[in-house]
């Protein structure tokens, strides 16, 4: 009964994270999904589906053909569309090479004739073969996915604390992710190696209902994760929609804004006087000032100064200043950065580099060198514009 209901649970709480993940994402649009995660919940789901109501009429017809035909089909296409995954939200690419499609070609001939052998040549020899290039297929996409999160997710830092604190959040799922798959595959392999007959044509049965509920309960940890905490369905490529449908009244880097309170104490008289005359319409300042750094190209001069974006924004200068010191964890040379980056991304996500050099890009946006730009680039995003580029 345990058994039926943990798979019962991870069923409904799959389809409720696709229904998450399709009408309440953080942009509130269809395209910011993430077509790989999709499929692989519905390949849990389908399976779970199809378990609780196989162990719902008759617990026995778990260690059926059909059911572990299903487990082999999930065993061999998993680890590629967590890889797939894995490249899309460790690249600025939401696209995946075609040439890595042929990856598929493996599982595919490897699940056809492994079913043909069973209903119509039952020879051994087929399954010693195939079974070994099976297991080596999903451990080489299994190192590969954790050397991929490792080299673009787990070492990458950033100097400025807004891309640095969200860094963190993707880590965090990261290993999160990578600890969940890492542990099904742990599972999956024993259950396998004491002998699917599918397979190995072992007396021991594939599927032991005593601790079959394992893998239910580490994908409700998996889902439960993803209600919890949706921010991190969005990549590690936290400008990539900055710039698009900023709301009215939204604080995009509303981590390094300090609105209730001050990012030091205030020592000075002068600043006191700022502080009260000021914090009433702190909100508003921080709107304005974002509204004019996303949605006009103020920040390209290079030569621009906080007077200068004074008179732009129409804030007087002490007040910028007392902001950028007392409200904000970024300096406003930071905070300059931070945006001229964010205009780089955009202009290469629309094929700027077609047509443009990265050196053009780099004195486009606000640079005064490529030398500066670039390093401002791997600060902020954790890789060089080439990297993002690939």
């Amino acid at each position: 009964m345990l058994t039926f209901a943990c798979f019962l649970l991870s069923t409904f709480l799959g389809i409720l994270t696709i229904f998450i993940l399709l009408f309440r994402n953080r942009e509130n649009c269809i395209k910011c999904v993430n077509k790989y995660l999709i499929l692989i919940i519905i390949f849990i789901i389908s399976r779970h589906l199809i378990y609780t109501t196989f162990f719902f009429r008759d617990q026995l017809i778990i260690n059926s053909t059909i059911v572990k035909e299903i487990d082999l089909l999930i065993f061999l296409y998993l680890p590629i569309l967590i890889y797939y995954y894995t490249i899309t939200i460790t690249t600025s690419s939401t696209k995946i090479p075609k040439k890595n499609f042929l990856f598929l070609i493996v599982p595919t001939l490897s699940f056809f004739v492994l079913v043909l052998n069973q209903f119509y040549f039952n020879s051994n020899t087929i399954k010693f073969i195939i079974f070994p290039i099976s297991i080596i297929s999903v451990l080489y996409f299994s190192i590969f996915t954790i050397y991929l999160h490792y080299k673009n997710i787990w070492i990458i830092k950033s100097e400025v604390f807004a891309i640095n604190n969200h860094i963190k959040v993707i880590k965090q799922w990261s290993f999160f992710i990578i600890g969940v798959w890492v542990s099904l595959l742990f599972f999956f392999l024993i259950m396998i190696l004491k002998g699917s007959k599918l397979i190995l044509n072992s007396k021991t049965e594939f599927a032991n209902l005593d601790y079959i509920w394992i893998f239910p309960i580490l994908w409700i940890f998996f889902f439960v994760y993803i209600i919890a905490k949706p921010e991190i369905l969005y990549g590690i490529n936290y400008l990539k929609h900055i710039n698009e449908d900023i709301e009215v009244n939204k604080i995009t880097f509303k981590d390094i804004w300090k609105i209730d309170n001050t990012t030091q104490p205030i020592i000075h008289q002068k600043d006191f006087i700022l502080y009260n005359k000021i914090s009433p319409i702190i909100s508003d300042y921080i709107h304005k000032i974002e509204d004019m750094a996303y949605n006009t190209p103020v920040f390209r001069n290079k030569e621009l100064t906080i007077e200068d974006f004074s008179s732009e924004v129409r804030i007087p200068v002490s007040h910028l200043k007392y902001l950028f010191t007392f409200h904000c964890l970024e300096s406003f040379s930071d905070y300059k950065k931070v945006i001229r980056i964010t205009d780089a991304i955009k202009l290469l996500e629309t094929n700027y580099i077609k047509t443009n050099t990265i050196e053009s890009l780099s004195q486009e946006v606000g640079f005064k060198s490529y030398t500066t730009f670039f390093t401002a680039f791997k600060s902020v995003t954790g890789k060089s514009p080439q990297e993002y580029l690939r």
